[in-house]
C-alpha cells in the first residue's frame, strides 16, 4: 500500500475524515466506541498526520516557544517537568501544543535576536521567557503583532507574567528564624551585576529589597557585614563564603541562603567540615526547594517556589492567549511556603 492518508483511515474505519481528526486528537466528541476503532487502525497502519501541515492550514503552529537564559537555569526544569506532568495527566494526550526550547546563552544581544526571529519567522504561537526580560522595544513589537508573550518572574504592563511573592518567601523565612531566637541572622544572594553583555535577573535585587524592608519593619539596622553575595551558585564558591562567613561574623547563629538550595548546602556542609553544629550553633534556610535539600543530613530548610504551578499556569496562560480567552495582559502572582526542616529545627526540638 502507498503511504496511507486520514481518507483511508476514514474509509477503513467507516466513518469521516473530520471524526477521525477528532479521535486523533481525543476529543470528546466522538464516542469511546468510534474512538477506539478508528485508533485502532490507525495503530495497525502506523499512520501519523502531518501535524506541522494541520496546524498551518488553521493559521497556526501549534508551538509554544520557551526562552531561558541558559538550559542550567534551575527554573527550568521543575517548570518543563510540571508542563508535562499536566499534559500527560490531565490532558491525557500528547499535548495540542509542542514545546520547542531557546537558550540564550545569558547573552542580551542573543536574547534579542532569539525573540525577534521566533516573532517574524512566525514558528510558535506564544513565547514564555523564564527570568529575562525582553526589550522594551522587542515587547512593543510583540504586542503590535498580537503574539502572546508570556513573561515569568518578570512583570511589564504590555505582556501577561506570572512572579513569585519573593518579598513573602523571604519574611517567612527570616520571620521564622527571628521568631525562635535568631537574632544575628546572615543573608546570602545572588549578584546584582555582570559582564557588560550578559543578562541580570532582577530576582536578587527583589530578594534583597525584601530582606533590607524585613530589617527596617522589625528596627533592625541594615549591616553590610550581614549580607554576602555569589557569583555562581555553586558549592565550590559556597564554601569560600562560608569561610568568609566564620571569619568575619564572630556571632552569627542564623544563615538565610537567598541564592539557593544548591549553595545553601554547600555553606551548610563546610560549616559542618568546621565543627559547627546545624542548627544548634546556625541554622541554615535555603531557597528553591531544590530536591537536593532532602538527600542531604541535615536535612535543608527551605522556600519553596511553587515551580510546578508557576510552570502549569505559564502553559495554560499561553494556551488562553493563543485562543484568546483572555482579553487583557493577566499577571499571576505565587506565594512562596517555608519548608520547615532539621537544619532550623528549634535546639529543644531537634532529634537525633
Amino acid at each position: 500500500m502507498n503511504k496511507i492518508t486520514i481518507n483511508d483511515i476514514a474509509r477503513i474505519a467507516k466513518c469521516s475524515k473530520a471524526t477521525v481528526s477528532l479521535a486523533i486528537r481525543n476529543s470528546p466528541k466522538v464516542k469511546q466506541e468510534t474512538k477506539d476503532r478508528i485508533l485502532k487502525v490507525v495503530k495497525k497502519y502506523n499512520f501519523y498526520p502531518n501535524y506541522i501541515a494541520s496546524k498551518l492550514a488553521s493559521g497556526k503552529t501549534g508551538v509554544i516557544a520557551v526562552v531561558a537564559s541558559r538550559f542550567s537555569n534551575t527554573f527550568l526544569s521543575p517548570l518543563l517537568t510540571a508542563i508535562e506532568n499536566y499534559i500527560f495527566n490531565k490532558e491525557k494526550k500528547i499535548g495540542e501544543y509542542k514545546l520547542q526550547l531557546y537558550s540564550t546563552f545569558n547573552k542580551i544581544e542573543i536574547k534579542n535576536e532569539i525573540l525577534r526571529e521566533i516573532l517574524y519567522s512566525k514558528v510558535a504561537d506564544a513565547v514564555v521567557v523564564i527570568t529575562i526580560k525582553p526589550e522594551q522595544d522587542i515587547i512593543s513589537e510583540y504586542k503590535k503583532l498580537k503574539r502572546p508573550l508570556i513573561l515569568v518572574e518578570n512583570k511589564d504592563p504590555n505582556a501577561h507574567s506570572i512572579t513569585i511573592d519573593n518579598e513573602y518567601g523571604v519574611e517567612c523565612a527570616l520571620d521564622y528564624l527571628y521568631n525562635n531566637n535568631r537574632k544575628n541572622i546572615v543573608f546570602i544572594v545572588g549578584s546584582l551585576t555582570s559582564a557588560i553583555d550578559e543578562e541580570v535577573s532582577g530576582i536578587p535585587e527583589e530578594r534583597l529589597n525584601a530582606y533590607k524592608n524585613w530589617c527596617k519593619n522589625k528596627n533592625i539596622t541594615v549591616d553590610n557585614k550581614n549580607i554576602y553575595y555569589c557569583r555562581s551558585y555553586w558549592i565550590n564558591e559556597a564554601r569560600e563564603v562560608a569561610d568568609k562567613i566564620i571569619k568575619e561574623n564572630k556571632y552569627v547563629d542564623a544563615i538565610f541562603c537567598a541564592a539557593g538550595d544548591i549553595f545553601a548546602n554547600g555553606i551548610m556542609q563546610r560549616l559542618i567540615e568546621k565543627g559547627i553544629k546545624i542548627p544548634d550553633d546556625i541554622a541554615i534556610i535555603g531557597y528553591d526547594n531544590h530536591f537536593i535539600g532532602e538527600a542531604v543530613t541535615p536535612q535543608l530548610s527551605t522556600v519553596d517556589q511553587k515551580l510546578e504551578e508557576v510552570g502549569v499556569q505559564a502553559y495554560l496562560l499561553a494556551v488562553d492567549a493563543i485562543n484568546e480567552k483572555i482579553k487583557s495582559y493577566k499577571s499571576i502572582i505565587i506565594k512562596p511556603e517555608l519548608i520547615k526542616r532539621q537544619s532550623s529545627s528549634i535546639k529543644s526540638q531537634q532529634q537525633f
